[in-house]
């Protein structure tokens, strides 16, 4: 399999992973606190496969980066997410992502096998989540990206960049997205 074949199916299956969790959520959802939220809006995914190395990993790694707003209650408000249990923290903190502070999040194992949760506290009605997942080296690869949320999404866009070096990048969404496109952003 080429590598732009692999790659596109990475965005198909991140894209597809996403959907299906997103809508799947209510059934997942756990009983919310009087001070948490009881849903989040205008969610964005963003997945980076081999964008960067800020954490010294030294093999490539997907950035993914969880942002969006909060429902139902008002900020300091407790969130809570969940992610993969090999994620290496990045940051967690309280946005618009452009301008959000925060640090390392608690995190503890969660009751979903292969996932930790991590909450902390949030001082704005905007989240801002980052994470990194080793993948593969060899240069043909395939990568599989899940986003579980704990509540549910009220508007979801998931974004996946392709690599610089990648030829036959594809992403295969695991359900018909509401809408789709391919675009170019100020990083190529």
């Amino acid at each position: 399999m080429t590598t732009n074949r692999k790659w596109r199916l990475l965005f198909l299956a991140v894209s597809l992973a996403a959907t299906l969790l997103a809508f799947a959520s209510p059934f997942i959802t756990p009983a919310f606190a009087a001070d948490e939220p009881t849903g989040y809006r205008n969610v964005l995914l963003s997945v980076y496969p081999e964008y960067d190395d800020p954490l010294g990993l030294r093999y490539p790694a997907l950035l993914v980066m969880v942002e969006g707003e909060i429902q139902g209650t008002a900020p300091p408000t407790t969130v809570r997410f969940l992610v993969p249990e090999d994620a290496r923290m990045y940051s967690a903190g309280s946005g618009p992502r452009d301008k959000y502070i925060g640090g390392p999040p608690d995190r503890r194992p969660s009751d979903i096998a292969g996932w930790d949760e991590i909450s902390y506290q949030l001082k704005t009605n905007y989240f801002v989540v980052e994470y990194y997942l080793a993948i593969p080296t060899s240069p043909d690869k395939a990568i599989t990206a899940e986003f579980i949320p704990l509540f549910p999404i009220d508007r979801l866009t998931a974004i996946v960049q392709q690599p610089r070096r990648a030829t036959d990048f594809k992403a295969v969404a695991q359900t018909q997205p509401v809408s789709q496109r391919q675009s170019t952003d100020p990083e190529g």
